[in-house]
């Protein structure tokens, strides 16, 4: 069932002598078994103790950048979905450092931009107040807050540009994961051609299986791997009118780069305090 996933319906129907239409009944069944029975797997820290063990093996470092996965035009609404790739619909997710995806928003029209996606689908990872708050790593795309980080967009001294290498080599952890991710189920690369209400559930069930593949050691193709990395090297467009700073998220980030670089400015602490 899982090679269905790889191939056009039309391959896959002949070669088992039966209806397209019987073929996209099967695997839309499938990938609903998939998320329902292993889709809990996908899931947030749940607990203090938890998170503190995600933030140690990640360096206190999350990631939620996005992809586009293209899909067929839709036959209502067509215009929602439409960005500059074309029709697709956009999916945003969280790993941890080993690749593992712990959170998965896969239901939003491609032309909705990342900024806009990320106030309705955040969570408090933590309650309570603290000096510098559990955040995720986003990209240049997204809108900086203090949980959201994102890099520096021109360098004013060699701090930030410290802060940026360092801001890329966590990322790097969530890209490699969405790069897997692709180069395993060649549906994501592809135009899906499902009804718009069921492509969300074939897009988890891609990540349920991921999840899976990682933690079974089971290794992707190579050269499609490599492949992927080029197609989707500059594929994220950064716009201006979105990628707003807000005050809180630029002292948060200010505090992280002079933590990084050694040289701590003590009254950007007290402010913090």
């Amino acid at each position: 069932m899982l090679f269905i996933l790889f191939k056009r319906y039309g391959i896959t129907a002949n070669a088992f002598d039966i209806h397209q239409c019987t073929v996209s009944k099967v695997v839309l069944e499938v990938c609903e078994a998939i998320t329902y029975h292993l889709g809990p797997n996908i899931y947030l820290p749940k607990d203090k103790t938890e998170m503190k063990n995600k933030i140690s093996e990640m360096e206190t470092k999350f990631n939620m950048p996005q992809t586009h996965i293209p899909i067929r035009r839709p036959l209502e609404s067509s215009q929602d979905y439409f960005n500059y790739q074309g029709f697709s619909i956009s999916v945003q997710a969280i790993c941890d450092s080993k690749g593992i995806f712990m959170d998965v928003d896969c239901k939003w029209p491609g032309s909705l931009h990342d900024a806009k996606i990320i106030p309705i689908t955040y969570r408090e990872l933590l309650s309570g107040f603290c000096k510098v708050p559990c955040y995720v790593i986003g990209d240049p795309a997204n809108p900086l807050s203090a949980f959201c980080l994102k890099e520096y967009l021109h360098c004013q001294n060699n701090n930030q540009v410290v802060f940026n290498t360092s801001l890329r080599t966590a990322r790097n952890q969530i890209e490699c994961a969405f790069d897997h991710l692709k180069a395993r189920w060649a549906i994501l690369e592809k135009k899906i051609d499902l009804k718009v209400e069921n492509i969300p559930t074939a897009i988890y069930a891609c990540f349920v299986l991921h999840n899976f593949c990682e933690i079974k050691c089971i290794t992707v193709d190579e050269e499609v791997f490599i492949k992927d990395i080029k197609e989707n090297i500059n594929s994220d467009k950064v716009d201006s009118i979105f990628s707003c700073n807000t005050d809180e998220g630029s002292l948060i980030r200010e505090v992280i780069t002079q933590y990084i670089s050694g040289c701590s400015n003590n009254s950007i602490f007290k402010k913090i305090q």
